[in-house]
C-alpha cells in the first residue's frame, strides 16, 4: 500500500472509531447509565473490529512468505546464488531487490542490486545478480545498460538460453538486427525446447519483412508453447504478407483469442494491404 493512501486509511479507522466510542457515550448517558448489554456488546465488536484492521495496516507485513515466493519462482536463474549457509544475508537482500523489480521499483531495485555485486564470488552469485540488474534495466527503459549487463553476465555463464534471447531483444531495440538474430539462435542452441527465442526469431525476420523466414520459428515456438499469441500474430502477418488470406485469417483468430491486441493487428493488416481489410 503507498504511504499516502495508507495515511489516509488510518484516518479513516481512527475517525469511525472515535465515532463508535462517541456513540457508546452517547448511549450510555441518554440511558443514565442502563445501556441494553446487546447494544453495549455490539458496539464494543465494532470497535475491536477497528482496532485489528487499524494494526493490519500499521503493522508491516512479514515479507518470508513473499520472499521464498519469489526464491522458488526464480529457481532457474537464481540457481545456486548465495547458497552457501553464511550467505543467507546476501541471499535475502537478492530477493528483496527481487521483491522490488516485481513491484516497478526499478530504482530501488536497482541501487540493492548495484550494491550487492561487491558480495558476488561464485558465477551464480554474478549471474543472478546482472540478470535481475539486466531485467530492471530493461522494464526500466535502460536499453543501453542492460545490453552492458547482459554482456558481463555471459562473462560468468555464457550457457543460458533466457538470457541469450533477453540479449537479442535488447539489440534489437537499438537496430542491431544481425546481432540479435546471432543471439536467438545461440540461444537456441543453448536450449531448442525454449520458446522464447524461437518466436524472437520469427519476429526479427517479420520486422524487416522476411516473411518465408519466419514461418518455421513461428511454428517451432508454437509446437512449445501452443497460446503464444506473438507467434501467432507473426505467422497472421507473414501469411497475409505472402498472400495466403486463409492461413492469415486462422492465425489471427487464434492470436487475439490468446491475448493478442486485436486493433494493433489490424493497423499493421492494413498497413500491409491498405486496400484490403482481412477478416471483415
Amino acid at each position: 500500500m503507498k504511504k499516502s493512501a495508507k495515511i489516509v486509511y488510518v484516518v479513516i479507522i481512527v475517525l469511525a472509531m472515535l465515532a463508535v466510542i462517541g456513540l457508546l457515550i452517547y448511549e450510555i448517558v441518554s440511558a443514565g447509565g442502563q445501556v441494553e448489554k446487546s447494544s453495549l456488546t455490539r458496539g464494543i465488536l465494532i470497535f475491536l473490529g477497528l482496532v485489528i484492521t487499524l494494526l493490519r495496516v500499521l503493522v508491516p507485513k512479514d515479507r518470508k512468505t513473499s520472499l521464498q515466493v519469489y526464491e522458488n519462482m526464480y529457481a532457474e536463474h537464481i540457481r545456486t546464488a548465495f547458497s552457501e549457509p553464511d550467505r543467507q544475508k546476501e541471499k535475502k537482500a537478492l530477493l528483496t531487490a527481487i521483491d522490488c523489480y516485481n513491484q516497478d521499483k526499478f530504482n530501488t531495485a536497482i541501487k540493492k542490486l548495484l550494491a550487492l555485486r561487491p558480495a558476488c564470488r561464485k558465477a551464480d552469485d554474478h549471474a543472478a545478480v546482472l540478470l535481475f540488474l539486466a531485467l530492471t534495466y530493461t522494464d526500466a527503459g535502460l536499453t543501453s545498460k542492460a545490453i552492458d549487463a547482459y554482456y558481463e553476465l555471459l562473462n560468468y555463464d555464457d550457457d543460458r538460453s533466457t538470457v541469450w534471447s533477453n540479449l537479442g531483444m535488447q539489440l534489437e531495440k537499438e537496430g542491431k538486427r544481425r546481432e540479435a538474430v546471432n543471439c536467438y539462435q545461440r540461444a537456441i542452441n543453448i536450449d531448442p525446447q525454449n520458446p522464447f527465442p524461437w518466436n524472437n526469431l520469427a519476429q526479427a525476420y517479420v520486422m524487416v519483412g522476411e516473411w518465408a523466414d519466419a514461418i518455421d520459428p513461428a511454428m517451432k515456438a508454437l509446437s512449445l508453447k501452443s497460446n503464444m499469441y506473438q507467434a501467432e500474430s507473426a505467422l497472421a502477418i507473414a501469411y497475409f504478407a505472402m498472400g495466403d488470406k486463409v492461413s492469415s485469417k486462422k492465425y489471427y483468430e487464434l492470436a487475439v483469442m490468446h491475448g493478442s491486441n486485436r486493433a494493433g493487428l489490424d493497423n499493421i493488416l492494413q498497413a500491409l494491404d491498405q486496400d484490403i481489410f482481412p477478416f471483415d
